[in-house]
């Protein structure tokens, strides 16, 4: 994969704004393979892919949300080593977010939409949308008491 920092600019848009088409089958082949890479890292305890390849239309990368179940790891150090070495491994551009400290937002509508890779610690995906709706409830409440 080309680093975007070494193109001239008109290359870096290009690549930037590039859309990729797979069959449904190489979809799946890709999906498998995220399963076997991210469930072989003891730090992530729950992996879901999401967003625009799970469409049957182009898609611009692969979106990967993941929990990490270790404390003593630098969330944002590891989305970035991890956004690398998937992109590298499949080829194809990978966007990782963690949902640790996601938006409740955010993590309900992944939760709703994404399909699981893998999970290693039982209910987990369920203890994560309760915590989600719960703070997407508190915070519709405060919304609510500061609107005169």
């Amino acid at each position: 994969m080309r680093r975007l920092r070494d193109m001239p600019l008109e290359l870096e848009l290009a690549e930037r704004f590039r859309f990729f088409r797979l069959s449904p089958r190489e979809r799946a082949e890709i999906a498998d393979k995220l399963r076997g890479m991210l469930s072989g890292l003891k730090e992530v305890s729950l992996a879901i892919i999401y967003g625009s390849f799970l469409k049957e239309y182009p898609f611009r990368d692969i979106d990967v949300a993941i929990y990490i179940g270790c404390e003593n790891v630098d969330q944002l150090d590891y989305k970035l080593k991890l956004d690398t070495m998937l992109s590298e491994y499949l080829r194809y551009p990978v966007d990782v977010k963690i949902l640790n400290n996601a938006p409740p937002w955010f993590t309900r509508g992944v939760l709703e939409d994404g399909e699981v890779l893998f999970i290693s610690v039982p209910f987990l995906k369920e203890r994560l949308y309760l915590k989600a709706i719960d703070e997407g409830e508190v915070r519709h409440w405060l919304d609510a008491e500061e609107t005169p």
